[in-house]
């Protein structure tokens, strides 16, 4: 997978939402089982929660709540999860180095023309999540849907990417399905606690979508 293709697939999930179009997905064919993602150093492990369907590869999880994730407007319904771990060929696109944070590493993210000609994000937060080095940000593409973006880093070069998308008017769930998502996670076997997630703000931030040449004429929003 080229870095561009690779970027696109975090920030948008389109790899997932043109394969899914408004037809229902398949039962998870896994479900019992552990899904794993792992390189070298690390090993991801978890549980599709009870009832979510499951799409994998040697590279990606997606994690789907409803049976039909997309309605005839185009509009999520639930919850869908996106979990990768980026390599240092998927980054060529940033100055990375293996002492970044992983605000730092969201924050040249955003900054990419491929994410300002199609959206708006939020500055990403800088957090500690399980004692891991984390950060988040918000991404708005104008299209009714949003994207809560979230980098864990696990050391040196590891990072873990999760991409939770919904409608804009269920924003308040996110903190719902990071919660059933990460509950049953575990890094290398230890487990992930997830009391972090009662730390992010109520009410996520979501910046306002501004048109390509709004932007151009305005500051970039907070």
């Amino acid at each position: 997978m080229q870095p561009m293709n690779t970027l696109l697939l975090i920030l948008f999930t389109l790899l997932l939402l043109t394969a899914c179009n408004s037809q229902p997905l398949p039962s998870a064919e896994r479900p019992a089982q552990s899904l794993v993602l792992e390189n070298d150093k690390l090993r991801v492990a978890m549980r599709a929660p009870q009832g979510w369907t499951s799409l994998e590869d040697d590279r990606h999880l997606i994690l789907v709540e409803k049976p039909n994730p997309i309605n005839a407007n185009g509009l999520l319904e639930g919850l869908i999860v996106h979990i990768w771990m980026p390599t240092l060929e998927d980054l060529l696109e940033i100055n990375f180095t293996p002492t970044s944070s992983a605000s730092e590493l969201l924050q040249q993210i955003v900054e990419l023309p491929l994410v300002t000609a199609n959206a708006v994000a939020s500055t990403p937060q800088a957090f500690q999540a399980s004692g891991y080095d984390g950060a988040y940000y918000t991404l708005n593409s104008g299209d009714g849907n949003v994207t809560f973006v979230l980098m864990l880093k696990y050391q040196d070069s590891n990072f873990v990417a999760f991409n939770v998308s919904t409608q804009l008017k269920q924003l308040e769930r996110i903190p719902q399905g990071l919660v059933q998502v990460l509950g049953g996670m575990t890094f290398n076997g230890v487990p992930l606690d997830t009391a972090w997630v009662a730390r992010l703000p109520s009410v996520l931030y979501v910046p306002s979508f501004k048109t390509e040449a709004a932007m151009e004429a305005s500051p970039a929003s907070p």
